[in-house]
């Protein structure tokens, strides 16, 4: 645990904010894919909240976080200078592997993607949002193609990025694809891997209580030969192969 001074807190998009938290002292050990888990007010709160590491920058540590209840609220309104109770990075990150790889978030879930852009030496990164994206300017990477879907078509591909990636690979090839956001587009992407042989990665965001691994809270269910048992998102990810996770009872 450590105290880390803010550095910003800016709006983004609506309801959405990128905060700059000081902390030289773990930011040199953090991969792509971990998370940090944040102490908002210690007066008022026990529980702390998990955000995903959006980026490095020498000593500091992005995360990006949309405002959804009163904690999120109350760091919304953070100021520079301020200081957050931290602990990380925690958790396990996501592979790095050659080749051309497709990236697939949706919405929040660009949050972990963009410190694994940085490091992608080729491929294709797809990005769905509802409507106005955001985030985009933080991507920088010359060898990484970004596409855009919006569901209102305001700007890109017009329906959801599953559908703008599956579309995609009738006419183009991926050795490898890394994805986060909501269960069901995870899901759907698992599909659409399957069926074109494309192994993967996936981020799974889940409330937590410890972040540790020993409440349990975060468990999903995994395959297990011919069964299952359950692993801890905050422990044993929160990146896991995509083909081992099982949503609703079918692998």
């Amino acid at each position: 645990m450590m105290l880390s001074r803010i550095e910003y807190n800016e709006r983004i998009a609506d309801g959405v904010y990128v905060m700059g938290l000081d902390a030289g002292e773990i930011a040199p050990s953090a991969r792509p894919g971990q998370f940090v888990h944040v102490l908002v007010d210690r007066d008022k709160y026990l529980l702390r909240r998990p955000f995903s590491i959006c980026d490095v920058d020498g000593g500091t540590i992005k995360i990006m976080y949309r405002v959804k209840g009163v904690g999120t609220e109350l760091m919304s309104r953070a100021m520079r200078g301020e200081s957050m109770d931290i602990m990380g990075p925690l958790g396990k990150g996501f592979n790095e592997v050659r080749g051309r790889v497709a990236i697939v978030g949706g919405g929040i879930g660009l949050a972990p993607l963009v410190y694994l852009a940085r490091r992608i030496k080729s491929g294709t990164m797809f990005i769905g949002f509802n409507d106005e994206p955001f985030g985009l300017d933080f991507i920088s990477n010359p060898g990484l193609d970004i596409r855009v879907a919006t569901t209102n078509g305001t700007t890109g591909y017009r329906g959801n990025v599953v559908d703008l990636f599956e579309d995609t690979l009738s006419s183009e090839r991926y050795d490898y694809m890394y994805a986060c956001g909501p269960k069901p587009m995870i899901k759907e992407i698992k599909r659409v891997c399957k069926e074109h042989e494309i192994p993967g990665e996936a981020s799974f965001e889940e409330r937590m209580g410890c972040a540790l691994g020993a409440c349990m809270v975060c468990s999903i269910p995994v395959k297990d030969g011919d069964k299952f048992k359950y692993k801890r998102i905050c422990k044993d990810g929160p990146v896991f192969n995509i083909d081992e996770v099982i949503f609703g009872g079918v692998a």
